[in-house]
């Protein structure tokens, strides 16, 4: 389940980069059902580091994976922290 709300919020910030990149292809979107709250957001957040919050959910992704890994709540409090400040753009 962890997993799968990841790859919903990865989908969520790849189609934020296309509508920052390009408003008026929102066709391009994959959820294209939440185009206007898309675009609030993006409206609402135009220096949020994108790339770099799709690298993190990534790799948090991978890090779940990892069968080394047993504290999945620490990876998404680090992933928390990263999304705030790179949203944020501190």
């Amino acid at each position: 389940e962890m997993t799968l709300f990841l790859f919903f919020l990865l989908t969520w910030f790849r189609d934020a980069i296309r509508l920052q990149a390009a408003p008026e292809t929102a066709e391009r979107i994959a959820n294209t059902d939440l185009e206007k709250n898309l675009r609030r957001f993006v409206d609402g957040y135009p220096e949020a580091d994108y790339l770099r919050i799709v690298d993190e959910i990534q790799q948090a992704i991978a890090q779940l994976e990892d069968p080394r890994n047993l504290n999945p709540t620490l990876i998404f409090t680090n992933l928390s922290i990263k999304l705030y400040q790179l949203i944020k753009n501190k």
